[in-house]
């Protein structure tokens, strides 16, 4: 555990939020034909994931007001069939689950 809870559950939130908007930021506007990049999202889905499970275990209780920010940036992944030749779609998409089974 790098901060103690007090300071995790003030930065938490701002930690978070961040993560996503630069995860929305880095997903590219896809037509029909185009696929998601996972090299272009893949750390910044593996950081949020890792955050929101650091403060699963640290008993942080302000999840609710952040499931939207959390929705927004990886549901466009979660939606976007990983390519199963390419092990870093596969895993991107795998830490994007993980998000949403840490905030269920």
């Amino acid at each position: 555990v790098l901060l103690p809870k007090p300071d995790l559950e003030e930065r938490f939130p701002r930690v978070v939020q961040h993560l996503c908007q630069m995860a929305v930021a880095n997903t590219p506007i896809r037509s029909s034909e185009e696929r998601l990049q996972a090299a272009s999202v893949r750390p910044l889905i593996e950081s949020l994931c890792a955050v929101l499970r650091a403060a699963q275990t640290q008993g942080c209780d302000n999840f609710s007001m952040l499931f939207p920010h959390v929705m927004a940036s990886t549901f466009p992944v979660v939606c976007s069939p990983p390519k199963m030749g390419d092990q870093a779609s596969c895993k991107t998409h795998v830490k994007a689950v993980e998000c949403f089974e840490v905030l269920a």
